[in-house]
Parts: structure tokens; sequence; C-alpha cells
């Protein structure tokens, strides 16, 4: 199966259940990679004919600043519930990571989750990133 992926995707949303977090947007970091077949869209040209990374990218975005999500656990599922569903995806892996919540972790805090028809035998990690 092949993967459509955004590494990277960083924002500022409201996220979190503190409530400083629930009053000032702070700095979100999203990787995504989805399952698809890309054949058709190899052979045509044709954008529509697999999952168009900038529509996604512009949907996470959009959705993250409008849902002011509590826990990243509840943002991730629906965020890959809906591109499940709206994208044609077979699988999405997702990382998502709030780099500036726990003083110290110089590489952030987060979650990775993955839904749909994921891959056997391989990390998430692997589905993240080559």
């Amino acid at each position: 199966m092949d993967k459509v992926f955004i590494n990277g995707l960083t924002l500022n949303c409201v996220i979190g259940i503190l409530p400083y977090e629930r009053e000032h947007p702070q700095l979100l970091i999203i990787d995504a990679a989805m399952g698809c077949d890309t054949t058709e869209a190899a052979k045509t040209g044709d954008v529509t004919r697999t999952i168009n990374y900038a529509a996604v990218a512009e949907f996470i975005e959009n959705y993250c600043k409008e849902r002011k999500a509590g826990l990243l656990e509840e943002l991730g599922e629906e965020l890959c519930s809906r591109i499940l569903s709206k994208f044609g995806a077979k699988y999405v892996a997702m990382r998502l990571t709030k780099p500036e919540a726990v003083g110290g972790a110089t590489g952030g805090v987060g979650i990775e989750i993955a839904r749909g028809d994921v891959p056997e035998g391989q990390s998430l990690l692997a589905r993240l990133r080559f």
C-alpha cells in the first residue's frame, strides 16, 4: 500500500485541559501518514485519484483551530476518523506533539495514534516516516 504523508504541520490552537491552556493558543505539531493506492494518480496525473495532502493539511488546521479540544487523545481520534471518511484513506497514522507543554521535554510531549487498516509488522513511527 502506498502512503501520502504530512510531516511537521505546525499550527497554534487551543488544546489542553488546564485553565491557562483553555485561554491561550499553543503550538501543536502534527505528522500524519495516510494509506492509499496512488497507481491511478501516477498514471493519469489526476490529483483526485489520490489523497490530496494540501486539502488534508487545510482540513487538519481548520479542525484543530475550531475544535479547541481538551485532550490530544480526543483530537487525534476525531482527526483520524474524519480523514478516513472524508478523504478515503485506508488507514491514518498520526503523531500530535505539544513542543512547549512540559518544561525540560526538549522534543515535546504528545501521542501517536493509528486507525483503519493499519499495515502489520512495522512500528507506528515507521508508518509516519521513511
